[in-house]
């Protein structure tokens, strides 16, 4: 298990494998270490490694210690991945250095870069407010950030762009989700219409773009068998 929001960024191992069902997710495998950037109230962890990311339960993730089997651990794979991370600190830059005179040009405002630091993100340079999400422009320095097109958005704008809602709470969907009657629910919100129970993994009935389960469905729209009293599942026939 994650530990608590206050303690991110930090790295963690994969305690086995879970596999994503959607493309906000990211499958990983037994062994992995990742990069915890986020945690939401849903018990999901934002992780990163090799330069993607996605969303996994945190279930399955184990937050390094300072062990020296961990450590050990550690090293091994950051010599390995390469974590998409904002490196905000001072970047010095060297006039007489062509691989770095490019950084000095911002890739947001195409402006020369006259402090003596910039801010690096996904290889390239920006002035510190420059670095910004593409729909609200709230500042991403120092923050946790997703790419799509070669757009860079905060993770609420991201998942509002991005992702289904739900039809019951009308919410973004973070995580796994079902698609049924031509909507999109929460796991735990496609729910019986009469009763409330959840639906996932159950049998159900539709009725006018209404789900119900088996019982409910029965007694609402059923028909009685006259000889034995039970409800008739197929068609009824009138003799």
């Amino acid at each position: 298990m994650v530990s608590s929001e206050q303690e991110l960024p930090y790295y963690a191992t994969v305690a086995s494998d879970w596999d994503a069902v959607d493309n906000t997710e990211m499958s990983v495998k037994e062994g992995e270490v990742v990069l915890i950037r986020q945690i939401n109230d849903r018990g999901w962890a934002l992780a990163e490694k090799k330069n993607i990311s996605g969303w996994v339960p945190s279930d399955y993730l184990d937050k390094l210690s300072d062990s020296k089997e961990d450590q050990e651990l550690l090293s091994k794979a950051l010599a390995e991945m390469s974590v998409n991370e904002i490196d905000a600190k001072p970047v010095p830059l060297s006039l007489g250095d062509e691989n770095q005179q490019h950084q000095r040009i911002c890739s947001t405002c195409q402006k020369p870069i006259e402090a003596e630091s910039s801010l690096i993100a996904k290889g390239k340079a920006y002035h510190p407010g420059c670095f910004t999400c593409t729909v609200c422009h709230t500042s991403l320095t120092g923050v946790g950030f997703l790419e799509k097109d070669g757009d860079v958005y905060c993770e609420r704008d991201y998942y509002a762009k991005f992702n289904p809602r739900c039809k019951q709470c009308d919410e973004v969907i973070i995580g796994g989700y079902i698609t049924a009657l031509g909507n999109n629910y929460h796991l735990d919100h496609f729910l019986c219409t009469t009763c409330q129970q959840p639906l996932v993994g159950a049998q159900y009935r539709k009725k006018d773009q209404q789900a119900y389960c088996e019982d409910c469905f029965r007694k609402q729209f059923g028909s009685k068998c006259y000889r034995c009293g039970e409800y008739i599942d197929d068609k009824v026939f009138i003799a």
